[in-house]
């Protein structure tokens, strides 16, 4: 391949998604949460305490409670400041999931949920007309009814139902059912959730037959997201000597989860979609043209898909897959909102190297793009960066000058 191939172009900047994208996950899941979400699980107890509840050893608290408080925070993590739905939101959702795990049915919880939200000031400005309120009830009791209010044990039910093509898309599809999909009373999601026989009918419901794609409303960002979240955590591995009542082969499965990170979709925001349409739109047009219709195109999800399954080898060669994507919404968000496109390596690199050389040459080795997106491990790795090799000038068109 020339380098002015497309695909060579796209191995370039993939690469460079690739490396940044490691850099947040370079922790433990525990980690992850406890440093991204420190004061808010420090919250925790100053919650509790206003409320006259017992403190609680934050070290102790199980997989089981930080996976299910993430899940629920993730309900309402959109449309309204991150900062504001973990500081303020998650010290209340994870006191409410310890309540639930410990003493209280799902409607007793929901019950206190909402006096908590209202008391503490916690709005979201869709609480009433996107019903999120009552997403976390559905939740709380199809996993009380069906999975002894455990979202471990559900997943690994749902793990047991697929192959290894395709158990990571089944428990995608699961947690869209459980929280979700409004079209399926509670009663009849557990009936599903239940057998495998019925789970397979509803998972073959919602994707297309004619593109073996998922239906419009599988693409959900929060879902995409979250399960990510679980499958690179050390949190999960590490408590699965308490579900030994699964087959060892489901275990495994996520005492290896990386092997299976393809099957995961790119969640997409608005950035995502921002970089995509000045950056990679241009380049999947080439790749793909003659092979998909245009508007499929439109979505970046559905499109970056569309072109893993087409160069699937050559991708799997380089250990890429299409989740590796979503990190553009932190680079966008700072590159492209911030109007930084001089300091951007996709668009010119003078600048950028004249910083990496200075770099190099110094004590600090420090990484200027890592730095610039604030992620905590910066430091330099050289010249065998993907930034410094400039493969990647030119790519954008620096649009966001404009």
């Amino acid at each position: 391949m020339r380098s002015s191939d497309p695909l060579c172009k796209l191995i370039d900047i993939w690469k460079f998604f690739k490396w940044l994208d490691e850099m947040p996950y370079a922790n433990s899941y525990e980690d992850f949460v406890r440093s991204i979400y420190e004061d808010s699980i420090k919250n925790i107890n100053d919650f509790r305490r206003k409320l006259g509840l017992k403190e609680t050893d934050i070290s102790g608290l199980e997989a089981k409670h930080l996976v299910l408080s993430h899940w629920l925070t993730y309900i309402f993590d959109y449309q309204m400041p991150v900062k504001y739905i973990w500081e303020r939101g998650y010290p209340i959702i994870a006191c409410a999931v310890i309540e639930y795990l410990d003493r209280y049915s799902a409607d007793e919880v929901i019950e206190k949920f909402s006096f908590w939200c209202e008391k503490y000031n916690f709005k979201h400005r869709f609480m009433k007309k996107h019903k999120l309120n009552e997403k976390v009830r559905r939740t709380l009791r199809i996993l009380e009814k069906s999975f002894n209010k455990d979202i471990i044990d559900f997943m690994l039910k749902i793990t047991s139902y697929g192959g290894d093509n395709d158990w990571v898309r089944k428990v995608a599809c699961a947690l869209y059912l459980l929280t979700y999909d409004e079209s399926v009373s509670e009663y009849e999601a557990c009936k599903i959730l239940r057998s495998k026989g019925e789970f397979d009918k509803y998972y073959i419901s919602k994707i297309d037959r004619r593109t073996s794609l998922w239906k419009a409303k599988l693409w959900h960002k929060r879902l995409w997201a979250a399960l990510r979240d679980y499958m690179v955590s050390r949190e999960i591995k590490r408590s699965l000597n308490k579900y030994r009542y699964y087959d060892a082969q489901i275990l495994k499965r996520w005492e290896n989860s990386e092997k299976f990170l393809d099957q995961l979709e790119v969640p997409g925001d608005i950035w995502n979609i921002r970089f995509y349409e000045n950056v990679m739109k241009r380049l999947l047009e080439e790749l793909l043209k003659d092979k998909v219709k245009e508007s499929a195109l439109g979505n970046p999800a559905k499109s970056i898909r569309i072109l893993y399954n087409e160069f699937r080898e050559v991708f799997k060669k380089n250990e890429f897959y299409p989740g590796q994507f979503d990190v553009t919404f932190d680079y966008a968000r700072v590159f492209c909102n911030k109007k930084l496109c001089i300091l951007c390596p996709l668009y010119i690199f003078s600048i950028t190297r004249k910083l990496c050389e200075a770099v190099i040459n110094s004590e600090a080795k420090v990484c200027p793009i890592l730095i610039l997106l604030e992620y905590s491990k910066t430091s330099c790795i050289g010249e065998n960066c993907p930034v410094y090799r400039e493969k990647l000038a030119g790519i954008c068109e620096g649009k966001f000058m404009e």
